[in-house]
């Protein structure tokens, strides 16, 4: 029978292919981030004059602190799997959490604030400003919004998982890895999936609803709303008839 430290040397060998994974989508996302970080200038300048004194401590947040952070524990987890051993690895990749956290969170607070303004103020110059940071940082909507996000990312992450397994199985290859991202990746993927639709795309909805109520009706395809209006599992408005 396997030991223990055998098992877990076999399960971070299979890990690592999850971390050359994870550095590759880093990678794509970093590529991708940079030209939206223009886009503010470019394509919403209007925006980001008026709000920028808003939105622009949270975004500043996100590069500063977050990214750096982030940057330096991929890092560590692709490249230093062996100096750094299975517990060290392992720590790693919990730190690398907190980072992949704390930067969702500053974004998320970001596009709560463009969803459900709170904690602002006029300035002089007609621009907006900070009046609380604290009610900025706890706006509700960005509480909704982070457990529906996280969770969709779980949902993301097992399926990646689950996929690795069962390319594992049938090539007939590192069988323990296999059997658990197979167990592992369907379950956790099956629960996320649950809850991604409810409680917290339920919540996220009523926010909109509350909030936003000409957009969910967009989103349902309603042309005349009311109380108590239908809710469409599937179908194509037609705009000429305006149903």
């Amino acid at each position: 029978m396997a030991r223990p430290s055998d098992w877990g040397r076999k399960i971070q060998s299979g890990g690592s292919v999850l971390a050359k994974i994870f550095g590759l989508n880093f990678a794509v996302g970093v590529v991708t981030g940079i030209p939206m970080e223009f886009q503010f200038g470019t394509n919403w300048a209007d925006f980001s004059k008026y709000a920028g004194g808003v939105i622009g401590q949270t975004l500043a947040m996100e590069g500063m602190f977050a990214f750096f952070l982030e940057s330096a524990f991929v890092g560590a987890l692709i490249w230093g799997e062996k100096r750094l051993g299975t517990r060290g690895h392992l720590r790693q990749q919990s730190r690398l959490r907190s980072g992949v956290g704390s930067r969702a969170t500053f974004i998320l607070v970001t596009n709560a604030f463009m969803q459900h303004p709170v904690g602002y103020q006029i300035e002089a110059n007609g621009s907006l400003g900070i009046a609380s940071m604290g009610a900025y940082l706890l706006n509700p909507w960005a509480f909704v919004q982070f457990a529906h996000n996280q969770l969709a990312a779980v949902v993301t992450g097992s399926f990646v998982v689950a996929a690795i397994g069962a390319f594992y199985a049938l090539r007939g290859v590192h069988p323990v890895q296999a059997k658990l991202y197979l167990r592992a990746g369907t379950f956790v993927g099956l629960i996320a999936s649950l809850l991604v639709a409810f409680p917290t795309g339920d919540a996220q909805a009523k926010m909109v609803g509350n909030h936003q109520s000409i957009t969910l009706a967009a989103m349902e395809g309603k042309f005349e709303g009311g109380p108590m209006a239908g809710v469409a599992l599937i179908g194509q408005p037609n705009v000429a008839n305006n149903d």
